[in-house]
């Protein structure tokens, strides 16, 4: 089965794939034009549930809900975890927080994720209802 398949199954949103992986941080303007297969996004990896929500309410055509999730919490995560210079320490860090692996640590020469970067993420998942 594929990620797309599973995730129409299991939350009743449709992804599709893009050839070119699109970046997660134009996914709005993506869905908006028909091109969101094959968006990536590290978000998926620790913030499912209201990504899905967000996009479900989006494919339903209900924007007030869908501005709801987005304004709710979600842009504050995406603007902060999306620091090009902090970026997948902070997917991973955000992903730790969530119990989802073991560490929030990356092999060397990558550096350890700071308190306040551990402390902001954990206040932002909070704000969102995840734990």
């Amino acid at each position: 089965m594929t990620a797309s398949a599973s995730l129409r199954r299991d939350y009743g949103v449709s992804i599709a794939r893009r050839r070119d992986g699109a970046l997660a941080s134009r996914f709005h303007e993506y869905k908006a034009t028909n091109l969101f297969d094959g968006t990536l996004s590290g978000f998926w990896n620790f913030a499912l549930e209201p990504m899905v929500d967000h996009l479900a309410a989006w494919d339903a055509k209900d924007i007030d809900k869908a501005n709801k999730i987005w304004d709710g919490g979600l842009v504050q995560l995406h603007e902060y975890v999306a620091d090009m210079g902090r970026l997948h320490i902070r997917y991973k860090t955000a992903a730790w927080l969530r119990g989802l692996i073991p560490s929030p640590y990356m092999r060397s020469p990558m550096p350890k994720p700071r308190q306040v970067e551990i402390d902001t993420l954990y206040g932002l998942l909070k704000n969102l209802g995840l734990n």
